[in-house]
């Protein structure tokens, strides 16, 4: 689960530490211990917790960001640290990293990690998921069609790296009800595979070697499987998050006026004597 490191990831980083707080923000007060789960290195963000006078630890398993963190005397934990540590943070929370647990280690190693964090919670502490997902949608077959000839290719190589992947299924071409000719530049399928495409493309190409690798459909089921039922843990809350910031990079590749889907979905957790 190494994070990217290089500047383009950085900088987006950056770019959506505003949204990343507004999320936890509610949590954060003087005295409150905080570990950011898969935390990259993202300045604005860490400036803006330790504004609250909360205490912000970070772990994150890329030697580069570890390196990052160390250059700019920010706390953080080794995994030999945070195995060791227990009922420690009032707050731990996990931005965009979910769905990188489920894509890339393996079911022991699930296992061990979220049995590791439920080790380091307090037992009155809060899991905080922000992560990919279309939320609740009908399963009826929707359509996403593509801007332009000029971004075709690049759109198609996408759908066919996250086919070959297994994140998707292998798209039908539409057809026009009339004339039963394909339409180019048009994908129909259910809602999640859609939701996959457009949020994966507007990565770009740089990034579709890591990026195809990864299901950003996170929905309730996984949480509960791999976290509440081990360890006795509720979901107390759970909303969506439009970030319209993310419109105009879509609207590159896509022919959207308005977000389909919502760009983040929220999940608040707590064990189950302290709901």
């Amino acid at each position: 689960m190494e994070n990217h490191t290089n500047q383009t990831y950085q900088k987006r980083m950056n770019k959506t530490a505003l949204s990343k707080f507004g999320v936890i923000e509610k949590h954060l007060d003087k005295g409150i211990k905080l570990l950011d789960f898969g935390s990259g290195f993202s300045p604005e963000f860490i400036k803006q917790v330790q504004q609250t006078g909360a205490h912000y630890v970070a772990y994150d398993v890329s030697q580069n960001v570890q390196n990052q963190l160390k250059e700019n005397d920010i706390d953080f934990l080794t995994k030999e640290q945070l195995t060791n540590t227990k009922d420690e943070f009032d707050v731990i929370y996990l931005s965009s990293v979910f769905h990188e647990l489920m894509s890339y280690l393996s079911r022991p190693e699930r296992r061990e990690t979220f049995a590791m964090l439920d080790k380091a919670l307090k037992p009155d502490g809060v899991i905080v998921i922000r992560d990919w997902g279309p939320g609740y949608q009908s399963r009826q077959p929707v359509t996403l069609e593509v801007a332009s000839d000029e971004v075709n290719d690049e759109v198609k190589t996408w759908v066919d790296a996250l086919v070959k992947n297994s994140v998707i299924n292998t798209l039908l071409p539409l057809e026009d009800d009339v004339d039963n000719v394909i339409v180019p530049h048009i994908y129909k399928g259910g809602p999640q595979q859609l939701y996959e495409i457009l949020f994966h493309t507007v990565w770009g190409l740089n990034s579709l070697e890591r990026e195809s690798q990864e299901s950003y459909t996170i929905d309730p089921y996984l949480i509960e499987k791999w976290i509440c039922t081990p360890h006795g843990y509720e979901i107390i809350d759970s909303y969506d998050e439009y970030d319209e910031t993310y419109l105009p990079y879509l609207q590159k590749y896509f022919k959207i006026d308005h977000l389909p889907w919502p760009t983040k979905i929220i999940y608040e957790l707590r064990k189950e004597n302290y709901v």
